[in-house]
């Protein structure tokens, strides 16, 4: 991403992605949109007629992740930003979202997209998924981390306070 005089580069970008139809705007959980993008700004307000309007304009059923395909989404995010020489801060695949904090030349929207394309390739060539499966949502948050207080709060966000590590057996 080229240094534009007036726009600073953040230290870092905090990344999140759904799955298919499981978090639309609206949600009581809050969502992000261009105007609601950097970390610790507040999130959209739920409103439950948006999200209504919104399911019912899905044109694929609600798609979420099984235990099965966690390993594999996180791998192929790993190896997407290894390639590209980006930095993972942290990464947290979800059932049915994806958390990545990382730094890179580029734009959020370039480590997003890239992120994505290497999940659903990894998903399809593994046979997890079928091959006209809509996996994603179209696009996803992108907020701006701009210093290294924020950067650690989105780590132990990232990491901490998300429940179990889906990449673990889990103990019965």
């Amino acid at each position: 991403m080229p240094n534009k005089p007036d726009k600073p580069i953040p230290l870092a970008y905090f990344i999140t992605f759904t799955t298919y139809g499981t978090w639309l705007h609206g949600d009581a959980r809050g969502s992000v949109d261009r105007d609601h993008n950097e970390f610790g700004t507040e999130k959209l307000k739920p409103d439950r007629l948006f999200e209504f309007v919104r399911e019912n304009t899905l044109k694929y059923p609600p798609f979420k992740l099984q235990l099965s395909m966690i390993r594999p989404v996180d791998a192929a995010i790993r190896i997407c930003c290894n390639a590209r020489k980006w930095c993972v801060h942290a990464l947290n695949v979800r059932t049915n979202h994806v958390h990545l904090a990382v730094s890179g030349p580029v734009s959020p929207g370039r480590i997003l997209g890239d992120c994505k394309r290497y999940a659903t390739r990894r998903l399809r060539d593994d046979k997890l998924v079928k091959q006209d499966q809509r996996i994603w949502t179209e696009d996803g948050s992108k907020r701006y981390v701009w210093n290294a207080i924020q950067l650690q709060r989105v780590v132990d966000y990232i990491l901490r306070e998300q429940g179990p590590d889906l990449r673990l057996p889990i103990e019965g």
